[in-house]
């Protein structure tokens, strides 16, 4: 199977900086990394069919899987990670796709832009006059993000995943076109 691996330094270092280690000695020591990847699983099934595609290009209707891999390459335990990613304009997350390695890992998302988080966000409405909250479709989610309870062990890995369609109405699709279908392979 094919993926698309991008090490987003600056997402590592967002986790790193979120993490509390209690790191010493004057050597510099390994840094947390999070590297993510993007599987079109669309694409993988018509491979699997041998109706491989000629290019590398999203399609509406496609189905990503995205998985988000955080290393703890510190010689200490790391507390407080969390894995963030957003969801590309033209992707939709599918509901009950969301998945960790750990069981303290507890999923959370925005429906806000990343401004806010919740296990099931909530909108105001207005149903005969009266202002009433309900839940956020999972397709209007814009990032989604997991945060390990317990303490990451040195050396320990923590997996997270999710799968989007791309949406049918949707031309552009920032963040999820691979720039080359050698990027990487798993």
């Amino acid at each position: 199977m094919t993926f698309v691996r991008r090490t987003l330094a600056a997402l590592a270092l967002a986790v790193a900086a979120r993490a509390e280690a209690q790191l010493s000695g004057s050597a510099p020591e390994p840094r947390p990394e999070l590297t993510i990847a993007v599987q079109n699983r669309t694409a993988a099934a018509d491979a699997a069919r041998g109706a491989a595609r000629r290019d590398s290009t999203v399609r509406p209707g496609d189905v990503l899987r995205y998985t988000l891999t955080f290393v703890n390459a510190t010689e200490r335990a790391i507390r407080n990670v969390q894995l963030s990613n957003p969801l590309p304009r033209g992707l939709e997350l599918l509901a009950g796709t969301v998945t960790a390695s750990r069981p303290d890992a507890q999923a959370e998302y925005s429906a806000d832009g990343g401004r806010s988080y919740a296990t099931t966000p909530t909108v105001e409405v207005v149903v005969d006059g009266r202002t009433v909250r309900r839940p956020v479709p999972p397709a209007q989610y814009t990032h989604v993000r997991w945060i390990v309870n317990g303490s990451v062990a040195p050396r320990a890995v923590v997996t997270a995943e999710y799968e989007t369609r791309v949406s049918t109405g949707s031309r552009e699709v920032r963040g999820a076109t691979p720039s080359s279908p050698s990027s990487g392979s798993r």
